[in-house]
């Protein structure tokens, strides 16, 4: 057996080490077992998962010095560097192995080795699914994983910065909703949780939960995660200590029916007339002492305001209105101010003419308006 030794910093230098005393654990438990044993043709795990996580770097892979007989297959390689995710092959189909790395009482799995970048540590494995048959321990640079035949193997591996230990923490995800309403993943790859179920993982730096709601429902809000931009779907969260995040899935409702026109405003007021034009200028002297023409007319007076109308909003559709403006008998034809308010803010504000007004309404977000005509006081009109 032959081990490769790397740049000995303190650090790595225990982790030399740690690699000694593992790869002496191991081969005793070989021996004691007797059983374990490379195996030509067998049935392995359905699937192998790595994952790897934490603020320092490094790689893991399954060619593991001093265990030839039992590396590379499958084939894992991944190289992580904070906040990650991985790269590399991290994830392999195990049924379809005909030389699995090894055997052992029905349980098949493989060795993985880790290799910090300087300045990390390897600080600790999980082993989620499956089980840890040996090594997987603190700091130890090597962990074999193993499953039973037909199952699925899952392990975690987490580099830290050296000098800061427990460099990842917990974070546990509560998805509320009924069964079948959707699922929240994570990035980086850790949590994987469906409507009605509480899921953990660990993590260190930031993390992104999605949510993927099924047809016929909607993700409605998250509790302790920060949305991320304008998409509801999706949330960040730093994880410097243990938190916890709640997602919640509701059924999507559906359009409610038109509710009753809302009565007439009140008439406007008639406009006053204008002020008389000025008087025209003295004509000049006739001939002969007769009466000279008339002078020039003064400039014609301004308009009064506009006489009564009466305005109806109607709703047609989720987001669609239809306004007509009807004049009084003493109404004018022309143009109308008119101003749409929100909340005590102007909207949008123009002229129309007394026939019906376009697209004043139409595309607006749900929410409760006025709309002022002048000549009439304000109408009120509910969208959504």
């Amino acid at each position: 057996m032959s081990i490769h030794a790397r740049g000995l910093t303190p650090s790595s230098e225990r982790s030399y080490r740690g690699a000694i005393k593992v790869r002496l654990a191991v081969l005793l438990a070989m021996a004691a077992a007797f059983l374990l044993v490379p195996v030509a043709q067998a049935a392995a795990a359905d699937n192998f998962k790595l994952n790897i996580i934490g603020s320092g770097g490094g790689e893991v892979d399954s060619t593991v010095t001093g265990f030839e007989a039992f590396a590379g297959t499958p084939p894992i390689g991944c190289s992580y560097a904070s906040p990650g995710p991985a790269t590399g092959t991290c994830e392999n189909t195990m049924a379809s192995l005909s030389a699995p790395p090894f055997e052992l009482a029905g349980k098949v799995g493989i060795p993985l080795e880790a290799t910090p970048a300087a300045g990390s540590i390897i600080d600790h494995w999980t082993v989620t699914e499956g089980e840890a048959f040996a090594g997987c321990e603190a700091e130890a640079p090597i962990c074999f994983v193993a499953a039973n035949e037909g199952s699925n193997a899952k392990a975690t591996a987490v580099f830290c910065p050296e000098g800061e230990p427990e460099c990842t923490h917990e974070l546990t995800l509560f998805v509320n909703g009924s069964a079948g309403a959707g699922t929240v993943t994570s990035n980086p790859a850790a949590i994987s949780c469906s409507a009605g179920e509480e899921c953990s993982g660990e993590f260190g730096g930031t993390v992104t939960l999605t949510a993927d709601p099924e047809p016929g429902y909607v993700i409605a809000g998250w509790i302790g995660c920060k949305q991320s931009g304008g998409d509801p779907t999706a949330c960040t969260v730093k994880v410097d200590a243990a938190k916890e995040v709640t997602a919640i899935f509701l059924k999507e409702g559906s359009e409610g029916p038109e509710g009753e026109p809302g009565e007439d405003g009140e008439d406007g007021k008639n406009g006053q007339n204008g002020e008389p034009g000025a008087a025209g200028s003295q004509g000049p002297a006739g001939a002969t002492g007769a009466a000279g023409p008339q002078g020039p007319a003064g400039p014609q007076g301004p308009a009064g305001p506009a006489g009564k109308v009466k305005v109806t909003c109607k709703v047609q559709g989720k987001n669609k209105v239809k306004c007509v403006v009807k004049p009084s008998s003493q109404g004018s034809a022309r143009p109308l101010s008119w101003r749409l308010m929100h909340g005590g803010h102007t909207v949008s504000h123009g002229t129309t003419s007394v026939a019906r007004l376009q697209q004043v309404v139409n595309g607006l977000p749900a929410g409760h308006y006025v709309l002022q005509v002048q000549g009439q006081g304000g109408v009120r009109i509910s969208i959504g």
